[in-house]
């Protein structure tokens, strides 16, 4: 049957309503799906810094530091590792990264000499249960070299705590040898012994930093024993240090974050920040959110 004029206005307003609502319902579902991972997702990020070299040249610190703290504020981690930084950079970053604290001492010290792998973390959203370093060695307590590193090296470990209780997280971050194979396999058995603990109470553990080896590496395979690799199969293929190179070729895949089981990878990106059109520093900022 053929419908009248005002039959036809009433149908297309009561379509423009149930359109109209869908749009409303579609947004409002969007916007409380967006805050949900807000309050209740985790992002996190592994970035080796590059130190404070004057013999750099066009990449000194000077010229990147301003790119690179921007990059880090951009994205935002609940949770960030820095490899490579020295007592300068960070007071630098301390100073430009609003909104976070940090914990982590001098590998060749204890206090403030040589290189930190430190731990920021967002103030809003979290507060330290507990934290150490420890050095890569038999001798986790005070500075040395393990085993037949080339360096001191070191693993930051903290625990924090959300907002609720099941917002308890174990972070480790650390920076491996780049000489000693045997130090990178006890330095991977090393820290699993140093989360196990944590592990076997089902805590949300986070292991991230320049580890020096590629997924092929033993000391790697190790980690994957019992952690999950944040990167999907799909992008293993893409490197995450540049040697300061614009457009690198065929470079190696060396930063990592790894996760306990109990987490879930939703995104996982390799980001190349650039100053002035130059690396913002020689390894690539590398991403994931939980």
């Amino acid at each position: 049957m053929k419908m009248g004029k005002w039959e036809n206005e009433e149908m297309g307003k009561l379509n423009f309503m149930i359109t109209l609502r869908t749009i409303v319902l579609r947004t409002l579902f969007l916007t409380l799906l967006s805050l949900s991972l807000e309050l209740f997702g985790q992002t996190v990020g592994t970035y080796n810094i590059r130190y404070a070299n004057p013999a750099d040249g066009l990449d000194i610190w000077e010229n990147r530091r301003d790119s690179l703290s921007k990059a880090i504020m951009d994205f935002h981690p609940d949770f960030l590792g820095l490899q490579e930084a020295l007592l300068s950079q960070l007071q630098y970053l301390d100073s430009t990264l609003t909104g976070y604290s940090r914990y982590g001492v001098g590998r060749e010290d204890g206090v403030n000499k040589g290189e930190f792998a430190p731990i920021y973390f967002d103030t809003k959203k979290y507060k330290v249960v507990s934290e150490k370093t420890i050095w890569l060695s038999d001798s986790i307590d005070h500075p040395n070299k393990g085993w037949d590193a080339a360096c001191e090296r070191i693993a930051t470990i903290v625990m924090f705590k959300g907002a609720r209780e099941e917002d308890t997280y174990v972070v480790v971050n650390s920076h491996w040898d780049h000489v000693g194979q045997v130090a990178r396999q006890n330095s991977a058995k090393l820290i699993l012994e140093q989360i196990q603990p944590s592990l076997d109470r089902n805590m949300k553990v986070i292991v991230m930093g320049d580890f020096n080896a590629t997924q092929d590496n033993q000391a790697i395979k190790l980690l994957k024993e019992k952690l999950v690799d944040s990167c999907p199969a799909s992008l293993e293929g893409f490197g995450t240090f540049n040697g300061f190179k614009i457009f690198p070729i065929d470079e190696p895949r060396i930063d990592y974050i790894f996760h306990s089981q109990n987490l879930k990878t939703r995104r996982y990106r390799v980001l190349s920040p650039k100053s002035h059109g130059r690396q913002a520093s020689d390894h690539y900022f590398v991403q994931a959110e939980f």
